[in-house]
């Protein structure tokens, strides 16, 4: 049986995307209120000092979110994808016990919500680079590489016609990304290295 542990306090609007780290050590909150992010071991807020309130403002809406931490580096960074498109950084800062503002994507083509986010590998071991894919309403697939020092790298970047991307998720044993359709139960399977769709199965009832 659950039981209630706790009751997290700070958020400041409706929450659109949850995300925990890995290990468990912080959980992040995002939406119209921008984010919050509680250390769970006190299950208190953690400092943002660039964190806007501004639920007007699609570039402060937030609507997912996900977390990264580099083994070698002991590095925690939280990534954010905004109604306007662009992805944002926070990286944490032990000494100062705050998440900083890293850098910002914006997007070139579009201005579309960002509607997924996911990483190959939450716990980024040593030595390696993570690997960061971002799927936005205009059916834009973008796949980047993201080492604990906030340097990165797209990998590919494709538009799929006719298709509205509901979550795109890495395949943890390829690293191919599938993507769900929002409507009519497509799943698109694309190429870890190129994009190229390798399958589209359809999983709808038969009209």
């Amino acid at each position: 049986m659950y039981r209630l542990l706790s009751t997290l306090q700070g958020a400041r609007d409706a929450v659109i995307s949850l995300a925990f780290s890995t290990p468990t050590k912080f959980v992040a909150a995002a939406g119209y209120g921008g984010v919050t992010v509680w250390n769970l071991s006190t299950s208190t807020a953690v400092s943002i000092p660039s964190n806007v309130y501004n639920p007007r403002n699609p570039g402060y809406i937030y609507t997912a979110c996900h977390f990264l931490h580099f083994e070698q580096a002991d590095q925690y960074i939280l990534l954010l994808g905004s109604q306007n498109g662009m992805v944002s950084t926070l990286k944490w800062d032990s000494e100062d016990h705050v998440f900083n503002l890293g850098f910002q994507i914006t997007p070139v083509d579009s201005r579309y919500q960002v509607v997924s986010l996911d990483v190959y590998q939450a716990e980024v071991p040593t030595g390696k680079l993570a690997r960061v894919v971002v799927a936005t309403a205009d059916s834009r697939i973008a796949v980047y590489s993201l080492s604990s020092s906030l340097e990165i790298k797209e990998i590919y970047a494709i538009f799929i016609k006719d298709f509205s991307p509901l979550a795109a998720r890495f395949c943890k044993r390829t690293r191919d990304v599938y993507v769900f359709e929002q409507t009519g139960g497509g799943v698109l399977q694309l190429d870890d290295k190129t994009g190229e769709i390798k399958s589209h199965q359809s999983f709808a009832p038969d009209p």
